[in-house]
């Protein structure tokens, strides 16, 4: 019944439409049709940390007059641009994601009286990304100190990290101990051009960023007190006054880069690096003791115990002790407690420290400045901060006892670097 019934209605519609006559037989013949505007790829789109440039297509039928493919992005943190200028097709540019975590944008899509979202879920980076626009290059030409044949130079990157002469808190440093050709300007020493990588196995070749101590990243805190972490890979890259930085450390991705003039100081390394003049019984009583696990920080399969003293008027104004230790196993099972001699360096690198378990690191040089020393030593500040005293401890050894009642005795028997080596003690029990 309902078939027919739809029959007879179409038949009277039909007859209704005869009787109207031929005024608007073309507006009938030709009703206008609305637009539609239909994405033709996946509205959520999933994109890596590194970034990049993604590709929607969409499609319109029947377009209007005058419309174009209008866009508005929200989160423009993530999303750099979106280019509509190709018909059917919308490139959505994605930047680089410098967080640990993931994040979402999204691009909303117009015509007419038409609108779709498109999502980009992008995945979280593996580093933690830090940019820092470096306005200073200090550092020292050493001239043929490793490898006959090519020059020792080291760099200190940072963004005004040292105003008139003084380290300023929190700052950021990038050091570089590199291998390059001579310098040939001996008045205005400059690092040669060219791509350094990270030698992580110490070839000791030209063009390379060397896997020594003071290749590291440096920080600053708010009271002056320095920190550094050993570079874990690097590459730079060198054209005239132009400098660029990629570093690895940790979760952290350095990315610096460097445009300005710059000449590096000549410097002849000093046969010692000891100030002390005679024997030095070490007092502590007016110190802070700290206790600290670092892990394998020094990369040699030992944890790094470090003891550190540090005056009670603040780090760099008087007193600093600080003991550099390596256990005798990989993680912290093995304890602090033991008795420690030095390590010793490296005869094929006499500026490494000869890593074991069971040793003590002697003091490594990384500048003539007390502030560049790492490993184990003792420093006096003035009260401006300036270094006054610095003692290496290059021999002998270092015990720690556990008393068995809550407290811990240090017994520091140790000689310095001088040409006549001083002799360094200190007995000192308390609690760590």
């Amino acid at each position: 019944m309902r078939r027919y019934f739809n029959f007879f209605l179409a038949l009277v519609a039909i007859m209704s439409v005869a009787c109207e006559g031929d005024n608007n037989s073309e507006t009938n013949n030709n009703p206008k049709q609305e637009s539609t505007f239909t994405i033709l790829s996946d509205e959520i789109i999933h994109v890596a940390a590194d970034g990049d440039d993604v590709l929607v297509r969409y499609a319109i039928d029947n377009p209007v007059d005058g419309e174009a493919i209008k866009s508005q992005v929200l989160n423009k943190e993530m999303i750099s641009a979106v280019d509509c200028s190709v018909d059917n097709v919308v490139k959505i540019s994605i930047l680089p994601n410098p967080s640990m975590s993931p994040r979402e944008g999204t691009v909303i899509l117009s015509y007419a009286n038409h609108s779709r979202n498109i999502t980009i879920k992008q995945e979280a980076s593996q580093y933690e990304v830090v940019d820092i626009a470096a306005n200073q290059l200090i550092g020292t030409y050493y001239g043929e100190n490793i490898v006959p044949g090519l020059g020792s130079y080291w760099l200190i990157f940072s963004k005004d990290g040292i105003i008139d002469g003084d380290t300023q808190p929190n700052t950021d440093f990038i050091r570089l101990d590199i291998l390059a050709p001579l310098a040939t300007d001996m008045e205005n020493i400059t690092v040669p051009d060219g791509t350094y990588v990270f030698d992580s196995n110490n070839q000791f070749a030209a063009f390379s960023i060397l896997n020594l101590p003071n290749t590291d990243h440096m920080w600053v805190d708010e009271n002056i007190e320095g920190w550094s972490t050993p570079l874990e890979d690097a590459t730079m890259v060198v054209k005239g006054n132009h400098i660029e930085v990629v570093a690895y450390t940790g979760n952290k991705q350095f990315n610096l880069t460097f445009d300005g003039d710059y000449s590096l100081g000549l410097h002849k390394v000093a046969e010692h690096i000891s100030t002390l003049t005679s024997d030095l019984v070490i007092d502590v009583s007016d110190c802070d003791v700290e206790l600290r696990n670092h892990g394998d920080y020094w990369r040699c399969g030992y944890t790094n115990w470090v003891v550190e003293f540090v005056d009670k008027a603040g780090f760099m104004k008087g007193k600093y002790l600080v003991i550099d230790l390596l256990g005798t196993t990989a993680d912290a099972s093995s304890g602090y407690v033991g008795l420690y001699r030095s390590a010793g360096f490296s005869q094929d690198d006499p500026s490494r420290p000869n890593f074991g378990p069971g040793v003590f690191v002697p003091c490594v040089r990384i500048s003539d400045d007390g502030f560049y020393l790492q490993g184990s030593m003792y420093m006096e500040y003035s009260s401006d901060g300036k270094g006054e005293l610095q003692v290496p401890f290059t021999t002998g050894t270092i015990e720690i006892k556990d008393n068995g009642n809550g407290t811990q005795t240090i017994i520091v028997d140790v000689y310095d670097d001088a040409p006549e080596p001083n002799h360094v003690t200190l007995n000192w029990t308390g609690v760590l």
